[in-house]
């Protein structure tokens, strides 16, 4: 019930976006001050539904290096309060407010809201995911082979070279733009894999825009696996989540 009443609520922040997109786009240095508002409010939401909890906020590491709140226990959370942000500043819909609930290193509830549509993905481990309250179940294969990559990917030899495999296999790859709707999209079939690079921060990785969306595709049926498809565990590195079909051909 905490987190239905949760999601609600943040539901409601995330609404504000579309509304300030207009003022962003005509100064987009504007975004920074949505973005670190609407994080503020987001880490309020958070204690006061959940109480003292440790919470990982981007805007808040970028800025301080360091947590937006630190209390003992194992439930923490990581927060993008707008993931997508360069797509947000140019007028595009392609944006999502994230957050995740983790203890230790996974994720137990994660939710991510796309206020442009309305598309609102909720998960929880172990009881599965759903979109807008519909149950969430991905295609074995998606018929077109369409991969996301983030920044950076192409830079490293072990990435760079999985990439080329799959380019030989007629994959088309597409930008990241905004790690937690993609995952989202693989959730629903509409994307066949997605491979990112991942740094730390705060001796976690920077998963921030990831944990939710990683949470709603694995309890919607997608593999999660390192590059060279051995299991993968939080840290640094490249991940990569896609249908098997992805995963053989990715080797």
């Amino acid at each position: 019930m905490r987190y239905e009443e949760f999601t609600a609520a943040l539901t409601a922040l995330a609404d504000r976006l579309p509304t300030a997109q207009a003022w962003v786009s005509a100064e987009p240095s504007r975004v920074v001050e949505v973005e670190r508002r609407l994080e503020s409010d987001i880490v309020a939401l958070i204690l006061r539904h959940f109480g003292p909890v440790t919470v990982l906020a981007e805007e808040h590491y970028t800025l301080h290096g360091d947590y937006a709140h630190k209390a003992p226990g194992d439930l923490w959370f990581a927060v993008d309060p707008l993931d997508g942000s360069k797509s947000y500043k140019a007028g595009r819909d392609t944006y999502a407010v994230s957050v995740a609930a983790c203890r230790g290193t996974e994720p137990v509830f994660g939710v991510v809201h796309r206020p442009s549509s309305g598309a609102l993905y909720v998960a929880e481990k172990g009881s599965g995911a759903s979109v807008n309250g519909r149950p969430l179940k991905a295609p074995i294969e998606p018929e077109r082979r369409l991969i996301a990559v983030g920044n950076g990917v192409v830079l490293s030899p072990q990435s760079n070279f999985a990439l080329e495999n799959l380019l030989l296999l007629s994959y088309e790859l597409e930008h990241m733009a905004c790690t937690s709707l993609k995952l989202c999209f693989l959730a629903e079939g509409t994307r066949a894999g997605f491979i990112k690079l991942l740094g730390t921060a705060g001796g976690l990785p920077r998963v921030w825009g990831l944990a939710a969306g990683q949470l709603i595709s694995t309890e919607a049926g997608v593999k999660t696996a390192r590059l060279d498809g051995e299991s993968w565990h939080w840290g640094a590195g490249a991940i990569a989540v896609g249908d098997q079909r992805f995963h053989e051909e990715l080797l």
